[in-house]
């Protein structure tokens, strides 16, 4: 499915497998069990693990759901995200950065972007009701539903304001493979 946010910019939603949630909730379980402190200058006001969080079977998923984006708005006609000028559109994505967070009442996102990737996807594993959404442009709140995956534009604001229940997530960071565009 797509949504339209901020000034017509697309967040993509998918579905994740069973597979991908479960690798995540025992990944980000052990790193929260091993008392490691949060990264400090992270815009996430909550408990988050580093940026080198082992996720393979969630990064194969998401790098797969970026091509098929690629190839849906090169299809259409775009070259933005994708395509190579034979007219194919073999692009591949390498994740450089994953992380996972819990956040608690009170916890939030400040404003930020993920640029320079090409995109950026937000995996949510566990959302209680009255958890706040995640807001696009200061302005265009997404409701966020346990099993989604949102990816969008790198470049797209985007914040979570103070939350008043639980929600846990996994985030990456997702570039073009050189060579493939």
């Amino acid at each position: 499915m797509t949504s339209y946010v901020g000034r017509g910019t697309p967040v993509f939603e998918f579905i994740l497998p069973d597979e991908c949630i479960e690798e995540a909730n025992h990944t980000i379980d052990n790193w929260m069990e091993s008392g490691k402190e949060s990264p400090q200058g992270s815009n996430v006001v909550a408990r988050q693990t580093d940026w080198t969080l082992p996720l393979p079977l969630c990064e194969a998923y998401a790098s797969l759901c970026c091509k098929m984006i690629s190839n849906l708005i090169y299809n259409a006609g775009g070259r933005l995200y994708g395509g190579l000028n034979d007219g194919t559109t073999d692009v591949e994505y390498d994740v450089k950065n994953t992380w996972g967070a819990d956040y608690g009442p009170g916890d939030y996102v400040k404003p930020h972007c993920h640029f320079p990737a090409d995109w950026a996807a937000v995996g949510y594993l566990r959302v209680e009701e009255g958890a706040s959404p995640i807001l696009f442009d200061g302005n265009s709140p997404y409701y966020v539903t346990a099993r989604q995956l949102l990816i969008f534009d790198a470049r797209l604001i985007h914040e979570v304001p103070p939350t008043q229940a639980h929600r846990r997530c996994f985030a990456m960071n997702l570039y073009k493979r050189p060579g493939t565009f």
